[in-house]
């Protein structure tokens, strides 16, 4: 069994010389938001693993992401919004199923830019970008190794699989999934030569929700069906044990080359929360619930020690980041011609005194995927102090993000210093979409 002081210790003993290009192993938790983890003031005990990586490393307290995943999936290996990218909702069959253009240039595309050549990349897990039955569309976007399943499981699939995708190719194997995925993300930081960068996007903890192994997760209740919280949280423990398995596996030498990020995909899922109160404003919603996530960095890019960040980041800003970290200017990897939203934070990795350079971060939704029009289109736009939310229908609302628990206000009911910001986050939404063909409704 991994514990968390098993971890903190082998990440204590990092040396404090960074290798010259050090791998990066990025974790995207899938329907786990700011609210479960221990760390975030979550359930203490689920996530020893994640909440001793948070003790060695930085732990931003203000990452949005979009409210739904395949939108942030998008945004994360683009390091452009949902509105550029055309995935703005779940891809799923029917007419939400269009995926990302192959176009799109990813984080292992434009890292072959980076100096000293590209790093050896791989992608494990679920992917959730290309079409349902397309079984190669990341090793199209660039990865050179691509091992999980396509997309989500459907509500009568089981956690036991019968088989997965290797390299384009089904492979037959009947293991429970978080394990499994584990177990190749382990595989490859291994075989990998360095350095490397692996994108490992677990399944859990989406649905179906279920009681993992009992060595995983602990014994399921006696007597009684678990509640959908009580799943949800023994996935979670299940996902924090492969976790902490994974990072234990890699050893202390790999492990002190390796910049670990962890981020989720998008708020918890709303019938899955203990607290009634949060079961509408989550997964789904531009409600801090739906779109505040966890993201936690740790590794040789970390310097002034442990510490919590307030600075407003998001998932877009992983590409930029991650380009950073291996000697890349991220626009530099771009056409000219290409937007480019990401903003690097790794300059608030290094000096716990930095300032981030962004000042507001899109959250939205619009379906259907594609390139526009759409039927419906959901935004916000987050600052350092508020958000304005702008649905089809409603007058724009303003949230004040200066409160212990986010407080909705209408335009009208603002005070002087709500109502400019209120002003600046809408003139700054109007720049940053108003003038795009994409981005208008039906």
């Amino acid at each position: 069994m991994i514990t968390a002081l098993v971890l903190a210790l082998a990440l204590q003993a990092q040396p404090q010389a960074a290798p010259a290009r050090a791998n990066v192993l990025v974790i995207v938790l899938d329907d786990v938001g700011a609210d479960l983890l221990g760390c975030y003031g979550g359930m203490p005990g689920q996530t020893p693993t994640l909440d001793a990586l948070a003790a060695r490393g930085v732990r931003f307290t203000r990452a949005y992401a979009n409210p739904w995943c395949s939108p942030t999936r998008a945004m994360l290996l683009t390091g452009r919004y949902s509105f550029r990218t055309g995935v703005g909702f779940p891809i799923n069959r029917g007419n939400e199923g269009r995926p990302l253009a192959d176009q799109e240039i990813t984080l292992p595309e434009a890292l072959r830019k980076a100096p000293g050549g590209a790093p050896d990349s791989s992608a494990i897990g679920k992917w959730h970008l290309g079409a349902i039955d397309d079984l190669d569309a990341p090793r199209r976007q660039g990865f050179a190794w691509y091992e999980g399943w396509p997309a989500n499981f459907e509500k009568s699939e089981s956690y036991v699989a019968p088989q997965e995708v290797r390299n384009g190719e089904l492979v037959k194997l009947e293991r429970y999934v978080t394990s499994e995925e584990a177990d190749d993300a382990l595989a490859r930081a291994k075989a990998m030569r360095e350095p490397w960068f692996e994108y490992f996007a677990p399944h859990a903890v989406h649905e179906p929700l279920h009681w993992p192994p009992v060595e995983l997760a602990g014994p399921a209740p006696a007597g009684r069906e678990p509640s959908k919280p009580e799943q949800v949280r023994a996935m979670l423990r299940a996902l924090d044990r492969e976790i902490g398995r994974v990072l234990e596996g890699l050893g202390p030498e790999l492990r002190a080359r390796t910049n670990v990020i962890v981020l989720g995909d998008n708020g918890t899922l709303g019938q899955a929360q203990e607290d009634a109160r949060l079961r509408d404003r989550s997964k789904g919603t531009l409600y801090e619930s739906g779109v505040r996530v966890p993201l936690i960095v740790a590794g040789p890019a970390v310097r002034g020690g442990a510490r919590s960040c307030d600075e407003l980041v998001g998932a877009i800003d992983v590409f930029a980041t991650v380009t950073e970290l291996f000697g890349l200017d991220a626009r530099a990897a771009l056409p000219e011609s290409r937007a480019l939203d990401s903003v690097s934070f790794a300059p608030l990795l290094r000096d716990a005194q930095a300032v981030s350079a962004r000042t507001s971060l899109l959250c939205e939704e619009f379906r259907p995927n594609g390139p526009g029009p759409y039927d419906e289109v959901h935004r916000a736009l987050v600052s350092r102090t508020g958000k304005l939310a702008c649905d089809p229908g409603r007058p724009a609302m303003y949230f004040d993000l200066t409160q212990r628990a986010e407080r909705i206000q209408k335009l009208e009911q603002l005070d002087a210093t709500q109502r400019a910001e209120a002003d600046r986050l809408a003139a700054e939404l109007e720049r940053i979409v108003g003038t795009t063909p994409a981005s208008k409704q039906k």
